[in-house]
């Protein structure tokens, strides 16, 4: 039975007994922690154990969003808190040290992943630092510049990669202009398509060879007046993967910000009748869950590709 294009998260520390049964029944793709589902080294390794015994699959993806700064899963004081992606640019220094400095960061940060069985990280972050927008990307961002932001992400993806950790860049096509925050409602970005192409978007032109990337939840009315790029075919198919370039496995964000319309359900086939390779649904609840998964489509033939090129290209990268 091919796994079906939806990952999924969990409520708890430990498997519940239905949870337990819909893993090893629907058959979901992968499995995204959060800080509700973390408490100690040991307890992790256990849960991540359970799971892949229970699909029988020693590749499954093990996700979480670990960037540092406010985004950052893994509790403290067990863990170390890591900066965010702006100050490790504002320590200031030639750009070859600066990348150098992002890239040890991340290494040590994956190789802490690595070490839980973490195999995806949700970073880079390769949205624009834009000061007038909500701050709901702000110190996440790494520059203001789209050719420093490719440069500096790029660094944080190699550290990643050679920790033994899949990055994921993020979000395409661009959402450092959002003006209000996506889990409450709607950012509408009025530039047109020339400065977008010129500005936000750029910087994923140029990291388009990177393995996976995360979609943002921004509707452009320039391009799609209708649908936010999550749920964008025009987006999705003509700027995401023709104009970026971007051909590697593309995940949604989560799928319950409020800037999205329709059921659970609706957005999940929405998503991936749109061109997204998998959906993300990052709510522990079961009775959410049941329902997003049951009559899902599973993974397809070029999506399992994409995915089976991401372990090579994590293969290729890692150094532990």
């Amino acid at each position: 039975m091919k796994k079906k294009a939806i990952i999924i998260s969990i409520k708890g520390t430990t498997l519940t007994k239905k949870e337990k049964i819909l893993l090893s029944r629907e058959k979901p793709w992968g499995l995204i922690l959060f800080k509700r589902n973390i408490n100690s080294f040991k307890q992790i390794k256990n849960l991540i154990k359970d799971v892949k015994r229970l699909v029988k699959d020693s590749k499954f993806p093990i996700l979480i969003d670990e960037e540092g700064g406010r985004v950052q899963r893994l509790p403290q004081p067990n863990w170390i808190k890591y900066p965010t992606a702006k100050s490790l640019v504002d320590e200031g220094g030639k750009e070859n040290e600066i990348t150098k400095r992002i890239g040890q960061n991340y290494f040590d940060l994956g190789k802490g992943l690595h070490e839980l069985g973490i195999t995806v990280n949700a970073a880079p972050v390769a949205d624009l630092w834009i000061p007038e927008a909500h701050d709901v990307i702000g110190d996440r961002a790494f520059a203001s510049q789209p050719e420093e932001v490719a440069t500096y992400a790029r660094a944080c993806a190699e550290g990643l990669g050679q920790a033994g950790v899949i990055p994921t860049v993020k979000h395409l096509p661009g959402y450092g202009r959002a003006s209000v925050d996506p889990h409450h409602e709607l950012p509408v970005v009025r530039e047109s398509e020339n400065i977008l192409m010129e500005s936000d978007f750029l910087p994923f032109k140029l990291l388009a060879d990177l393995p996976w990337g995360m979609t943002s939840h921004l509707l452009f009315p320039a391009l799609d007046e209708q649908w936010p790029a999550t749920l964008s075919e025009k987006i999705i198919g003509r700027i995401i993967r023709k104009w970026i370039g971007f051909d590697g496995l593309l995940v949604t964000d989560c799928l319950f910000m409020e800037a999205l319309s329709g059921s659970i359900p609706e957005r999940v086939q929405r998503c991936l009748t749109s061109g997204c390779d998998v959906a993300l649904h990052s709510h522990g609840e079961l009775v959410d869950l049941e329902r997003a998964v049951e009559g899902l489509q599973p993974i397809n033939d070029l999506s399992w590709e994409r995915w089976e090129s991401s372990l090579e290209w994590v293969k290729e990268k890692t150094t532990l």
